[in-house]
C-alpha cells in the first residue's frame, strides 16, 4: 500500500500485519527495526522525500523542508525520546525496538506513551494490536495530519480567508463550511451518521491508550511486587515466631504497628524498627536476631515507599489512569463482566469528550458562552497561541471546559473520572469540524440518548438492559396518562428507570410549554423540583442530566441560575431503609423517592426487560 497513506485505518492495519509476517525474525516474536521503520513510514504516507534519517533516528515531514511531524527512534528510552522532542519542538515521537512500538506525545503535561503495540501480539493476530495499528494511522498518517490542517482552516477562517472576528459576529454567516439548523425531520438520523464513525474511532483510540497505560504500570510495578512479597513473607514469619510469647492484646497492637505501607491506615516507616523494640519480649530483643528482622522490614518498607514515589514521578499518567479505571469499576463494574470493563470504560470516556464538545457548541450557538470552538475563539487559539506552545489540543480543551464548568453546569465538567484520556488531535479536530456544520440554537431533541443508543454496542445494551425508547412512544404514553396541558406546570413525575432521560426530556418540553408566558426562574424551579429520574447505571444518569440541561439552556442567564436536576444513581428495587420515617430531611433524597412513589402525580417509564443474570 504505497499510496501516500490515503487508505483507511482498517486497510492500513491489515496491510502492516501481512507485511510484518515477512519481516519477523526466526523467533517469530520480533522484527528488525531498521527494516521495519522505513516501510512503516512509507505506509503512513511519508516517502523518501519526506523522511530524513540521521544518527539519532528518523524525522517525518508533511512536506520537504518544513518542520517535522514526528520523530522515530530505536535503541533509546522513552525519557530520551521525549527530551529530544521537547528540544526540537516536535509534539509526537515513535519508539521502536525489536519487540514493541510506542508512541509518545508532549502536550503541555508530562511525556506519556499514548499507544503501545506488541509485535508478538500482532503476529499472533491479537485484536488489541490491530486496534493499535488503526489508532496509529489515526494519529500519525500523513493524510490525517493534512486533513487536520484543512479542518483548522475551516474552523478559524472566513470564506475570504481572513481570521474570524474575535467577537463571534462572523460565525456562522461567513463560515467556510455549510452550517445547517440542528432541528427538523431527519436531523437526528443525519447527525448520528455524521459523527458515529468518528466516535467509534475515538473509542478505539481511548481503549488502546487505556491498555498502553495499564501495561506501562504493570511493567513498572514488577519491582514493587517483589518488594511487597518479601515484606509480607518476613513479617508473617516474625509474627508467627512471636505469637507464643505475647499476650493477645500485645499481639494485636504489634500487628497494627507492622502494617505494610500499602495497607489502609499505614503510617510512615522511617525509624519504626527502633520504636517497635518496646513491643517485644526481653529475651527476644536481647538476642539481636529479631532486631535484624525489624531493620529488614523497615528497609523493605522504605524501598517500597521510595519506589512508589518514583513510580508517581516517572509514570504519573499511568498511575492516574489506573486510579480512574478502578474508581469507575467500583461504580459501574457490577453491570458488566470483568472482560467487558475496559471497552465500556473507553466507550464512555470517548462519549463524555464528545458530549462536552457538543454542550459547549450548543452554549456557543445559544449565546451562553463566547465563541471558543468555532469562529474567533478557535482562530485566536490555533493561529496565535498553538504555533508557539506545545500544549496542543489538550490544553485548548482544558481551557474551554474550565470556562464551561464555571458558567454552564459545573457538575458535568467537574467530573474527573474520564479526564485521564489524551485525545487524538486528528480525531478531536475532526469531531469539532463535524459539529461546526450545525447551528444548535434551536436544538431541543433527545440528541444525547439517541446517539448513544446507536453508539453503544448491542452486547452492552443486552447486559445493562439499556434500550432507547423512541420519542413517539414516549409521547403516546405521556398522552395516555394525562401528562399534558397547563396542569403539568405543577405536576410531579417520576421515571424509576430513566436511562438517558427520554421520558424526562419529553416531559420537560411539556412543562416548558406550560410556562411559556411565565418567569424563567419559575420554569427552572419546576423542572429541577418536579421531574425525578432514577437509574442503576451511573453513566445513564450522567446522560440524562445533560439531556435535561440542553432543554433549559435558553432559560439560563446570569439572573436565572441552575441547581442540579433530580436524577439519582440508585437501584430502584433496593431500599436502604425500611420506611421513610427513618430519613431525616434531604440526606437521602433518592431513598425517599423509592419509599414514597405515591407522592408523585405520575410514574412513567420503560424499565429494562433484560440484563446480566445476577449470581447468588
Amino acid at each position: 500500500m504505497k499510496n501516500g497513506g490515503k487508505n483507511g485505518p482498517q486497510a492500513f492495519a491489515e496491510e502492516v500485519a501481512r507485511w510484518l509476517e515477512g519481516l519477523k525474525r526466526a523467533d517469530e516474536t520480533s522484527v528488525v527495526p531498521r527494516l521495519f521503520i522505513p516501510g512503516l513510514l512509507t505506509r503512513l504516507g511519508y516517502d523518501e522525500e519526506r523522511v530524513i534519517q540521521d544518527q539519532s533516528g528518523w524525522r517525518a515531514y508533511l512536506e520537504p523542508g518544513g518542520t517535522p511531524c514526528f520523530l522515530v527512534e530505536e535503541r533509546t528510552t522513552g525519557e530520551e525520546l521525549t527530551r529530544r522532542m521537547r528540544r526540537l519542538g516536535v509534539p509526537r515521537g515513535m519508539l521502536i525496538d525489536g519487540q514493541e512500538l510506542r508512541v509518545y506525545e508532549v502536550d503541555g503535561g508530562p511525556p506519556s506513551a499514548v499507544l503501545h503495540i506488541s509485535f508478538r501480539e500482532l503476529l499472533e493476530g491479537r485484536r488489541e494490536s490491530l486496534g493499535g495499528l488503526r489508532a496509529l494511522h489515526g494519529r500519525l498518517a500523513r493524510a490525517r495530519i493534512q486533513a487536520v490542517r484543512r479542518w483548522v482552516e475551516d474552523l478559524t477562517r472566513t470564506k475570504e480567508g481572513k481570521p474570524h472576528a474575535p467577537d463571534g459576529k462572523t460565525w456562522p454567516e461567513e463560515a467556510r463550511v455549510p452550517v445547517v439548523p440542528a432541528r427538523g425531520e431527519g436531523f437526528l438520523q443525519r447527525f448520528t451518521e455524521d459523527v458515529k464513525k468518528v466516535l467509534g474511532a475515538l473509542k478505539e483510540d481511548a481503549l488502546v491508550q487505556l491498555w498502553t497505560r495499564l501495561e506501562e504500570l504493570k511493567t513498572a510495578e514488577k519491582r514493587q511486587k517483589s518488594v511487597r512479597e518479601e515484606f509480607t513473607g518476613v513479617r508473617d514469619r516474625l509474627l508467627k515466631e512471636l505469637e507464643p510469647h505475647l499476650f493477645e492484646a500485645s499481639m494485636a497492637e504489634l500487628k497494627r504497628a507492622l502494617q505494610a505501607p500499602w495497607e489502609e491506615g499505614a503510617t510512615a516507616w522511617r525509624g519504626r524498627a527502633d520504636r517497635l523494640r518496646g513491643y517485644l519480649p526481653r529475651d527476644k530483643t536481647s538476642s539481636g536476631r529479631v532486631e535484624v528482622v525489624l531493620e529488614r522490614l523497615e528497609g523493605l518498607a522504605l524501598l517500597y515507599e521510595e519506589g512508589r514515589h518514583r513510580l508517581e514521578e516517572d509514570h504519573g499518567e499511568a498511575v492516574r489512569t489506573k486510579e480512574a479505571f478502578t474508581r469507575w469499576k467500583a461504580r459501574h463494574g457490577f453491570l458488566l463482566v470483568e472482560q467487558q470493563a475496559p471497552e465500556e470504560f473507553a466507550a464512555q470516556t470517548a462519549y463524555v469528550l464528545f458530549v462536552r464538545l457538543l454542550l459547549v457548541r450548543i452554549a456557543e450557538d445559544k449565546g451562553l458562552l463566547p465563541r471558543m470552538l468555532t469562529g474567533g475563539g478557535a482562530a485566536r487559539w490555533f493561529l496565535e497561541v498553538e504555533p508557539y506552545y506545545l500544549g496542543g489540543a489538550r490544553a485548548f480543551l482544558s481551557l474551554v471546559f474550565g470556562r464551561a464548568e464555571r458558567e454552564v453546569y459545573a457538575h458535568f465538567f467537574a467530573e474527573g473520572t474520564f479526564d485521564w484520556y489524551r485525545s487524538s488531535r486528528p480525531l478531536a479536530l475532526e469531531l469539532l469540524w463535524k459539529l461546526a456544520h450545525y447551528d444548535f440554537r434551536d436544538v431541543d431533541q433527545d440528541i444525547i440518548g439517541h446517539l448513544y443508543a446507536h453508539y453503544a454496542t448491542e452486547e452492552h445494551r443486552h447486559h445493562t438492559g439499556m434500550y432507547y425508547t423512541p420519542p413517539e412512544v414516549v409521547d403516546h404514553i405521556l398522552d395516555r396518562v394525562g401528562f399534558h396541558g397547563k396542569e403539568v406546570a405543577t405536576a410531579t413525575l417520576l421515571d424509576p428507570a430513566c436511562g438517558s432521560g427520554t421520558f424526562l426530556v419529553r416531559a420537560a418540553r411539556r412543562v416548558l410549554e406550560a410556562f411559556r408566558e411565565q418567569d424563567e426562574r419559575t420554569a427552572l424551579k419546576a423542572l429541577t423540583t418536579n421531574l425525578v429520574g432514577l437509574d442503576v447505571d451511573p453513566f445513564a444518569c450522567y446522560l440524562a442530566e445533560i439531556n435535561l440541561l440542553i432543554q433549559v439552556m435558553d432559560l439560563l442567564g446570569k439572573e436565572a441560575g441552575l441547581v442540579r436536576f433530580r436524577v439519582y444513581n440508585t437501584d430502584t428495587l433496593v431500599a436502604r431503609f425500611p420506611s421513610a420515617a427513618f430519613l431525616d430531611g434531604d440526606l437521602w433524597p433518592e431513598e425517599k423517592v423509592k419509599l414514597t412513589p405515591e407522592a408523585f402525580d405520575f410514574v412513567v417509564g420503560n424499565p429494562p426487560t433484560c440484563g446480566r443474570t445476577l449470581r447468588g
